[in-house]
């Protein structure tokens, strides 16, 4: 009977530890896929910015951000 007991438990530590290991994994490809959006609307935007700007001298760097769903790349 104690085998059984150990038995069932094992199970259930596995259960619960594999809903764990899926919800870390989850939030890590989500974070990584927010930062690949921003790195993307970093190359997009310094590409666009640099054709479309002159003085660039007077550019100091530029932020990029997520707002409501979307990239955004901001220069300073």
């Amino acid at each position: 009977m104690k085998k059984i007991y150990s038995f069932l438990f094992a199970v259930l530590f596995i259960s619960i530890s594999a809903q764990d290991l899926q919800k870390i994994a989850k939030e890590i490809t989500d974070e990584g896929i927010t930062l690949y959006r921003i790195e993307v609307a970093s190359w997009y935007g310094t590409d666009m910015f640099l054709e479309n700007y002159n003085n660039k001298e007077n550019i100091a760097g530029y932020v990029s951000y997520i707002d409501n769903g979307v990239p955004k790349c901001v220069f300073f």
